[in-house]
């Protein structure tokens, strides 16, 4: 009765929260019609996955009357938020602090269920994308894709077009940065081959963006970045989960490294490094602090944490280590 108690009242409040930002006090709030459509979309939306996140922690914890509770004071501060929005025309900065504020008023029981003790990998996965999409949205209006980033948006979309040619797309690149693309731009991102002119960061990147910029162009390729983001959040708990005793201590470093810098800001910028670090942390996991427990005896430095001697799981890792390499030179 309770989770049907807690889904009615989270549809009724998304409804009331949708309205309330539909109203014409947006835009003249906004200081651009970019943020005004952020702002339109984006907080509904993301309250709304707060909300499911909410009923999911307490159909897992088995506590739905708790995670009611927090998910109702959780919506009553975005109240607060949305009506400091309402003061007057405020600057972008400002509005972009109230954004992150929202959001992390909204996430704040999902993130509380994470944190307290193992739960399932999919709300660990869901509570991280939940905050780097809704961040990943606020990029569209607080910053243009600079740096690499256009590039490897430019990548991305002339593989959308079956071509590998690099050339650079004036037209594209002044549409996405509002820049004039230069001959520095040229130099340093393109190179001619007796084939053509090729990419020199590669398209493993944009070949993993296409399908993001193929359904929603730059934001598209930004929920991309996100996915991988919160996939990283996965493989940092497993990692956290093999390596510290203390369910609560591990939940805290957990929530630390995910939405804090810098991996919260990486987790929406087009950049290799969240793609880096999903891979990297999954291959760590899986090659080295998964070995207790699938049985081995070796221990890595890390593991001492567990152990409560450091100095001896050091020790059993360069034993441990030596025993692989005299069973290979056999």
């Amino acid at each position: 009765m309770t989770r049907v108690a807690h889904a009615f009242c989270a549809a009724v409040a998304a409804v009331l929260v949708w309205r309330a930002l539909a109203q014409v006090w947006v835009d003249e709030a906004a200081t651009d019609a970019v943020t005004a459509e952020v702002l339109r979309l984006a907080i509904p939306a993301f309250s709304a996955a707060a909300s499911a996140l909410a009923i999911a922690a307490g159909i897992i914890t088995a506590r739905p009357r708790r995670f009611f509770a927090l998910d109702a004071i959780s919506w009553g501060l975005l109240l607060l938020v949305i009506f400091a929005l309402t003061i007057g025309r405020l600057d972008r900065e400002y509005i972009g602090v109230l954004f992150v504020i929202a959001l992390a008023v909204r996430v704040a029981p999902a993130v509380v269920a994470c944190v307290e003790a193992d739960r399932s990998l999919g709300l660990v996965f869901a509570t991280a994308f939940t905050a780097y999409a809704a961040l990943a949205a606020w990029h569209q209006a607080a910053a243009l894709p600079l740096g690499d980033q256009v590039h490897y948006l430019l990548v991305a979309d002339r593989l959308a077009h079956g071509s590998v040619d690099a050339t650079l797309d004036a037209d594209l690149f002044r549409r996405l940065s509002t820049l004039t693309a230069s001959d520095f731009d040229s130099a340093t991102h393109v190179f001619n081959t007796p084939l053509g002119p090729r990419a020199i960061q590669g398209y493993a990147l944009p070949l993993l963006l296409l399908p993001g910029w193929l359904a929603a162009g730059r934001f598209g390729a930004d929920v991309v970045v996100a996915i991988f983001g919160a996939l990283s959040a996965v493989a940092t708990a497993l990692i956290l989960r093999d390596t510290i005793a203390s369910a609560r201590v591990r939940g805290a470093a957990w929530a630390m490294t995910t939405f804090l810098l810098p991996g919260a800001l990486l987790a929406f910028h087009i950049y290799p490094n969240a793609f880096g670090a999903a891979a990297i942390g999954f291959a760590y996991r899986f090659a080295i602090t998964a070995m207790v427990d699938a049985g081995y005896q070796g221990f890595l430095a890390i593991e001492g944490v567990r152990e409560g001697d450091q100095l001896s799981g050091d020790a059993r890792s360069v034993r441990y280590c030596r025993e692989i390499l005299d069973e290979l030179d056999r």
